[in-house]
């Protein structure tokens, strides 16, 4: 477990007659949403007024072993424990170290508009917004390292948020008055800008872990005599070579189905007629106008990657959520799964990942309320090791290593039907899911129960995905299938059969089809039947989503896909008859769709 030291010889606080909030939330006053039982109440503890240290206007300061008691003023923009304002290449010669924050009303320590300093070795525990806050993004070259941020509280409540909830905006009047309505997602550490070095830092709790929040453009002012730019992207800019490296988090996202431990997500903006701050703690708008990070290299001359390294999630419902468009992630521990390891867009290469379903600990845990759906879901064990989210997935999976998630001899204790899944395939969409490639994977603990190695997730009845889903298991370790005679294996995986979700949880599925049945295609063989294995190909039947599992031979997977329409539209419209398409030279079974 974390330790931090709070105590310290030198103490700044304020007082204790008139700092602390004069709105606290009733002992008898309860709030609820149709996703919890119990949610933060809207408009309270709003008065928080106590003491704040700025330096400021390009001077330069250095904090060191101090306590921050009753400090910071809530939702007055500026005024927080501790506070770098526009020092701009000042903060060189600036750092905060080996300092405490606790019981904050606004935040921790806050970098604004400064480049180049030093926060580092410091604890903020009990901070209402969040604790360490890039604020305008236009900050780069800081160094944050060996924080920690822990018990965090929101400034109001994203009431019924569940789910990806693409594009749906929130402002200050929807949280109760805060200022900053990112703060209904407050977090330990909130980066407005990846251009920056986060390294060995620990979050606990918040609606994330550490917040990478997208800036189409810096709010704020600059500092003075530095060039404003009005060309500058934050959220575009790329992160420094080992710039994420070696962070925690854990017991994050309560207040969030999908709430990860680290999450590059979520979208600050001003509205464009008022002026006012809007913040979309899901899913951005997508398509080449979005408002997804695109990392581009400082000359502007190509594409860079984020790159995370050597970090560990815990007790998370996800452990890496990521609407970038490009990503690495390596070195990670995904321990506890709430809901799955990562819930990632655009291209992304995922190598030497351990993920650890249940530990004694996950297997401790009680959540306080267990009434609703989400409540139930940590109990029921209503995991993915990996969901391959939706489509246009470009992602690469090497060496996972894979324990306590349920194996063939010890099935995971769960309901059954979308519980405690392995690899989890979406079919309910209607673009083809062919982006996806795998390698190098150990089950530590034995073969994986064959009833949940592949499942599926975002069911629809009627819909083109269960037909075209498919990847490629590089070297047959995923599918068990290079475990026979132990050589290298290249694997085509396609989708056998259609699943119809229905509701009450219950599914059903049609008889096999030959669409990935690969036998007879490249070598003249004969192509066999769709009801059973041969030599070349093996029908996983017993998968809750059955597959086809081939060696590759010479075979690449290509799709058609018939859209005569706008992808805005693509769901109503696809489903009607344009004509018929045969893949690889199989028709349909009749009660496929046209």
């Amino acid at each position: 477990a974390e330790v931090g030291l709070l105590t310290r010889n030198v103490v700044v606080r304020g007082a204790a007659d008139d700092s602390p909030p004069v709105d606290p939330q009733p002992p008898t006053t309860s709030c609820e949403s149709m996703v919890y039982s119990e949610v933060p109440c809207i408009g309270y503890f709003l008065t928080g007024y106590g003491g704040h240290l700025i330096i400021l206007d390009g001077a330069s300061g250095r904090v060191s072993a101090a306590e921050f008691y009753r400090m910071g003023q809530t939702n007055v923009i500026g005024r927080y424990p501790v506070h770098l304002h526009l020092l701009g290449a000042a903060g060189e010669a600036s750092f905060v170290s080996d300092c405490s924050v606790h019981e904050s009303y606004y935040r921790g320590i806050v970098v604004h508009g400064t480049n180049n300093s030093l926060i580092t070795r410091n604890v903020a525990f009990d901070v209402t917004g969040h604790c360490f806050y890039m604020e305008s993004g236009n900050e780069e070259n800081n160094e944050m390292s060996f924080n920690l941020g822990a018990h965090v509280h929101t400034i109001g409540h994203f009431l019924d948020f569940r789910g990806q909830e693409a594009g749906t905006t929130f402002n200050s009047s929807d949280l109760g008055g805060a200022k900053v309505p990112a703060d209904g997602a407050a977090s330990p550490f909130y980066i407005s800008n990846l251009h920056n070095n986060f390294t060995g830092n620990a979050a606990v709790g918040g609606f994330s872990g550490f917040s990478m929040v997208s800036f189409p453009k810096v709010i704020g002012p600059w500092p003075a005599g530095s060039e404003v730019d009005d060309a500058f992207v934050p959220m575009n800019r790329p992160g420094l070579q080992n710039g994420f490296y070696g962070n925690s988090a854990r017991s994050t996202g309560y207040w969030w189905n999908l709430g990860p431990c680290f999450y590059v997500g979520g979208v600050l903006q001003e509205d464009v007629n008022s002026g006012s701050l809007l913040y979309t703690p899901g899913r951005p708008n997508l398509g080449p106008s979005g408002q997804r990070r695109k990392p581009q290299l400082l000359d502007g001359e190509g594409d860079a990657w984020f790159t995370f390294v050597n970090n560990k999630g815990s007790l998370c419902n996800v452990a890496g959520g990521d609407w970038n468009v490009r990503s690495k992630w390596y070195n990670m521990d995904v321990i506890d799964v709430g809901t799955f390891s990562f819930n990632a867009f655009g291209k992304v290469v995922f190598r030497n990942i351990f993920v650890q379903c249940r530990t004694a600990n996950g297997l401790a845990v009680v959540p306080p309320t267990q009434q609703t759906y989400w409540e139930k879901a940590w109990r029921d064990k209503s995991f993915r090791v990996f969901r391959a989210y939706d489509t246009g997935q470009n992602h690469v999976l090497d060496s996972w290593r894979i324990q306590d998630c349920g194996t063939k001899a010890s099935p995971a204790e769960s309901k059954g039907f979308r519980y405690a899944q392995v690899w989890s395939i979406p079919h309910g969409v209607n673009v083809n899911q062919n982006q996806l490639a795998m390698r190098n994977v150990t089950y530590v603990d034995g073969p994986p129960d064959p009833a949940k190695l592949f499942s599926f997730d975002v069911g629809a009845q009627g819909t083109y995905g269960a037909y075209f889903a498919s990847f490629l298991d590089a070297d047959g370790s995923l599918t068990g299938r290079a475990v026979i005679g132990g050589l290298c294996r290249p694997t085509i995986v396609g989708s056998a059969n259609t699943i119809r979700s229905l509701s009450g949880g219950t599914y059903y599925v049609t008889p096999p089809n030959l669409w990935y049945k690969l036998s007879g295609l490249d070598d003249g063989g004969p192509r066999g039947s769709a009801n059973h294995s041969d030599e070349r190909c093996d029908l996983l039947a017993t998968a809750e989503y059955p597959m086809w599992a081939c060696d590759r031979g010479s075979i690449s997977i290509g799709a058609i896909m018939v859209q005569p329409n706008s992808r805005a539209e693509s769901t109503a419209r696809t489903k009607q008859l344009w004509g018929h398409v045969a893949h690889f030279g199989d028709d349909l079974l009749l009660d496929g769709p046209p």
